[in-house]
């Protein structure tokens, strides 16, 4: 069974500890938006597994193991979903709106400006980015675009500079900072049957696809295989400072 090691795997995400240590941290009953989305991170993670336990048991050999932990797992189960309930109703409104503000960079665009992203790109890469996207790189007021340092194209077919989003993704540059700007993947339309994961040491990354139904990433993990909910996604970052 998988049980264990999906919760050793869970428990090491950052977004996970620093809601383990907001928990803890919390002194009176006003909680501040980003404790708010710890603690929502926390409960949904939290449920995650448990409904990773689940999975790994109907598949279990063993009839013992399974008749044991079914009924307290589920139970749990539902004690955390319940859990998550409340929260989100009781603070959810302050937290969208904390997470629009601090996370959503695009989040001023004008619904009117859908054609195109105010991302600030030497010329060169900007020609790229135009060509494969069919899209404009908007002008930003006041230089209040999204610095992009480099443009590289991922390709099914081999057009671009890479065939895989995991090969762009592993030949990006490692543990950028802010001001150099945002290192972008443009993936062209397609289907692309792999797992990408980001690793937390490559910060700032974009990727941008070509729309919905358009990018697509898929995959046929499954706890039948022996696989656990977090490691049968077929997309992980493990990052804030990223932007998918």
């Amino acid at each position: 069974m998988n049980v264990s090691s999906s919760h050793i795997k869970v428990a090491k995400i950052p977004e996970r500890e620093r809601g383990f240590g907001t928990l803890t941290s919390i002194t009176d009953d006003v909680l501040q938006g980003c404790q708010a989305d710890d603690l929502q991170t926390l409960l949904s993670a939290i449920l995650t597994n448990q409904e990773t336990c689940l999975d790994g048991l109907q598949y279990s050999s063993s009839s013992s193991i399974k008749n044991a932990l079914l009924a307290p797992i589920s139970t749990l189960t539902m004690h955390y979903s319940v859990a998550l309930a409340l929260f989100t109703h009781g603070w959810g409104h302050g937290i969208d709106r904390y997470l629009t503000k601090r996370e959503h960079i695009f989040f001023d665009l004008e619904d009117g400006a859908s054609e195109g992203l105010p991302l600030l790109m030497p010329s060169e890469d900007k020609q790229i980015y135009e060509s494969v996207s069919g899209k404009r790189a908007l002008k930003a007021s006041n230089n209040s675009g999204v610095l992009v340092r480099e443009v590289v194209v991922v390709d099914l077919n081999g057009s671009g500079n890479f065939r895989t989003i995991t090969g762009a993704v592993v030949a990006a540059p490692n543990k950028t900072v802010a001001s150099h700007g945002y290192h972008l993947i443009y993936v062209v339309a397609g289907i692309y049957n792999e797992y990408v994961s980001i690793p937390k040491y490559k910060k700032y990354q974009m990727m941008i696809g070509a729309g919905i139904n358009q990018t697509v990433i898929t995959g046929d993990r499954s706890a039948g295989d022996g696989w656990t909910t977090f490691n049968s996604a077929t997309f992980g970052k493990l990052i804030k400072s990223n932007i998918m």
